[in-house]
């Protein structure tokens, strides 16, 4: 990332997901370069919708944005033409966008996807990314240490209206095992539900901690729950 030029190809082995484009919204944000991100399953996103979007995020400046990394999600072995190259990545080196011209060449392009032979398409990236599929443990992982993760997001904003903000290790886990997440953004999803079934109490309150835990249902099994300390 840090060279800025580069064209990466990462293979998610079969699996839907396994937390590349996490790792890369990380890069993004440890850097403070702008990040677009395209679900191509069903399209390609057009030229000037992906420089209009790196240039929102870097406020206008031009510069910036140019060095920007752009995504591509969800690609297959046929979205690439019969010599291998990507029929999907910005097709111009330079583009002209509200009377700003901006250069395509900084940019690092990223296409991920599920490929049978990485090699065929190695002409045109340098550099290759083989994804383990993202374990329990990368879950729990993930969700505490991420900016982008809720807990931490839910922290920042309780922490400011005086109230403190837990995570069990006994509730990642048993969340992990209740439900079945095919992405990193699915977990995020129902850690976000959880907390806000209970949103409503915990402000209308003198709420002094919230907990996320488990506790025994009727037939005595651990469920995701959230614990109001008053």
């Amino acid at each position: 990332i840090n060279n800025l030029k580069n064209r990466i190809i990462i293979d998610n082995n079969g699996e839907k997901s396994c937390g590349g484009t996490e790792i890369l919204r990380m890069c993004s944000k440890a850097f403070k370069i702008p990040l677009f991100t395209a679900d191509c399953s069903e399209n390609y996103p057009e030229n000037e919708e992906i420089v209009r979007e790196l240039l929102n995020q870097a406020s206008g400046n031009v510069e910036l944005a140019e060095k920007g990394i752009v995504v591509y999600k969800n690609l297959l072995d046929n979205d690439f033409d019969s010599n291998g190259n990507p029929s999907f990545f910005l097709n111009s080196d330079k583009i002209l966008v509200d009377d700003k011209q901006f250069e395509t060449s900084k940019l690092t392009m990223v296409a991920i996807g599920n490929f049978e032979d990485l090699d065929d398409y190695m002409d045109y990236f340098n550099c290759r990314v083989c994804m383990a599929p993202i374990i329990k443990d990368d879950y729990k992982y993930i969700a505490k240490q991420s900016k982008l993760s809720p807990i931490n997001g839910y922290k920042t904003m309780f922490e400011q209206l005086g109230i403190e903000f837990e995570c069990t290790e006994k509730y990642l886990e048993n969340l992990h095992e209740n439900y079945s997440f095919e992405t990193i953004e699915e977990f995020y999803m129902q850690i976000t539900s959880d907390v806000n079934e209970k949103l409503y109490e915990i402000m209308s309150g003198k709420c002094k901690t919230v907990v996320l835990d488990t506790q025994l249902d009727e037939n005595n099994y651990e469920q995701p729950f959230v614990k109001i300390i008053r």
